[in-house]
């Protein structure tokens, strides 16, 4: 009988042929090591790399034959709070009621335009471009509904109870309110929705078990006995990150995107 593992997958910013290269890594480990890994991606799906609407549609399919988690990043955010100021249909036309997730936005809502302005500069011209669409006309927009409820519905932490997966440093009450509201996760507090997606300090307050985290560049991911932190900066022209659990073993593969600095 094949052992059962977690593949953890750091932060892909539109990386879609790194993305291919992983998950092959992952299954030749898998067979060759009689492995069978369930897979846990970090956020950041979109923004920065060229292939954001390639990578959300991969991730849909693989999210669909339940051999994918996924919670939310930081990246992945930005593109729904944009559709919630500027295009809500599409929101509404991936059958979700755009209404309680107001609290993502309600302090756009004074100049949205900003909050564009800030996206765009941020990696979200690429992804919008990937959709097809001008960044600067949101008329133009188009992503699918599926892609909007695979981001819209995702949690902002996953955790077997023995490994916990957030897309930053978070701390442990931050964890246990996101677990507590994983059913709408744009309603926790601001304080926790911080910790879990923009925190690049090592938290006072650690979540219990082993704690995996993307977020913030290394370029060697940073492995300790109770956490590992696996952005290794692929859309920056270093390499792409899986940790495996509970071997506790990384494969990398490394970008095909010149290095840029981070």
């Amino acid at each position: 009988m094949k052992q059962r593992g977690l593949a953890v997958i750091g932060d892909v910013h539109g990386c879609l042929q790194e993305l291919e290269n992983l998950l092959e890594a992952v299954n030749l480990h898998a067979q060759e090591n009689d492995w069978e890994y369930h897979l846990v991606m970090v956020g950041d799906l979109v923004d920065r790399g060229p292939a954001a609407a390639q990578v959300v549609r991969l991730a849909v399919h693989l999210h669909e034959n339940s051999v994918l988690s996924l919670v939310l990043g930081n990246h992945d955010e930005m593109l729904l709070q944009a559709l919630l100021l500027y295009r809500p249909d599409l929101i509404r036309n991936a059958d979700i009621d755009p209404e309680p997730m107001e609290d993502l936005v309600r302090f756009l809502r004074s100049d949205p335009k900003r909050m564009l302005t800030h996206w765009m500069r941020q990696g979200g011209i690429s992804t919008v471009i990937s959709y097809g669409g001008d960044p600067w006309k949101p008329a133009t927009w188009h992503v699918p509904p599926e892609d909007i409820r695979l981001l819209a519905t995702a949690p902002l932490v996953w955790s077997n109870g023995e490994l916990t997966v957030t897309h930053a440093q978070a701390d442990a009450t931050a964890v246990q309110e996101a677990l507590a509201r994983a059913d709408a996760p744009w309603s926790i507090s601001d304080p926790s929705r911080e910790s879990l997606l923009w925190n690049r300090d090592p938290p006072r307050d650690p979540p219990g078990g082993f704690h995996v985290s993307g977020h913030t560049v290394r370029l060697v991911p940073r492995v300790t006995p109770t956490s590992a932190q696996i952005d290794t900066g692929c859309c920056f022209g270093y390499t792409l990150t899986a940790f495996l659990w509970p071997e506790r073993t990384l494969l990398t593969v490394p970008s095909s995107r010149p290095e840029v600095g981070v």
